[in-house]
């Protein structure tokens, strides 16, 4: 049920692109590299011996410096399996406290520790891989350190978005909001995330709808709306031009039990 890639160095496939994990909860540790991890709304830098947690549908991309030389360990876990044992051994907390900081630097002695605990996860048994797990978790919340986030101004775009995700959104609101320049903040944006803000815009709102599909019985009419899709029409084009399936294919599937809308 635990996967792990471990010490993985070179091109990833999903690098410099947008994406979310359906289902599974992902934690990625940095070995060796430069650049930055966009995670949420938050931009961090991408840098050895930090740890990066990510939540199911929280969507998500690396952008280093150096592909080649770029080296992770990366663990995939069920969500509702990852679920189950942090209710199981009391982790909850542990847990919520981690996605909060969605990324924490750790000490030399600590990241050994903590890629150690990978590589046994990659090779051991269901139970010991199980215990791995809680050990790098026990690690990153007592040992790791929060990341600051960098102060600039695409940071503040990416959180005046977020904050109004559900409204009607104009690059002149966002321009005015922020007191930068149209053109530049466009230029900036997309120089500094690898997309342009219609882009980001689009996949944080379907990121929502999905978490909404199968966590609420809310119709999906209303996930739409509420997301910030301008019509219904629209949003039913452009979530199964992301999905490759309908809105309410999407909830039949990742969903146990079967909601009418």
């Amino acid at each position: 049920m635990i996967q792990c890639k471990f010490n993985t160095a070179g091109k990833d496939m999903l690098q410099n692109i947008r994406h979310f994990h359906n289902d599974a909860e992902e934690i990625l540790f940095v070995e060796r590299g430069g650049g930055v991890m966009t995670v949420g709304d938050h931009i961090y830098p991408l840098a050895a011996n930090c740890i990066y947690f990510i939540e199911r549908n929280l969507l998500h991309y690396s952008a280093p410096d150096d592909a080649q030389t770029y080296t992770r360990s990366v663990i995939s876990v069920p969500s509702d399996f990852f679920a189950q044992l942090c209710a199981l051994s009391g982790y909850d907390e542990v847990t919520e406290r981690l996605r909060k900081k969605k990324c924490v630097m750790l000490e030399p002695q600590d990241a050994r520790r903590i890629r150690a605990a990978m590589e046994r996860i990659q090779n051991c048994s269901r139970r010991e891989s199980v215990t791995a797990l809680f050990e790098i978790l026990d690690l990153a919340d007592r040992q790791g350190s929060s990341v600051p986030l960098p102060d600039n101004k695409v940071s503040g775009i990416l959180a005046y978005i977020n904050a109004h995700i559900g409204e009607p959104l104009t690059l002149d609101e966002i321009s005015a909001h922020l007191f930068i320049g149209k053109y530049y903040m466009c230029h900036l944006f997309r120089e500094t995330t690898g997309m342009s803000i219609s882009q980001y815009v689009l996949l944080r709102r379907l990121s929502l709808c999905k978490n909404l599909l199968i966590t609420t019985e809310r119709s999906i009419s209303d996930i739409a709306m509420t997301c910030g899709f301008s019509t219904f029409s629209y949003f039913c084009r452009a979530f199964a031009k992301s999905e490759g399936m309908s809105a309410r294919e999407y909830r039949k599937k990742f969903t146990p039990i079967q909601k009418n809308d």
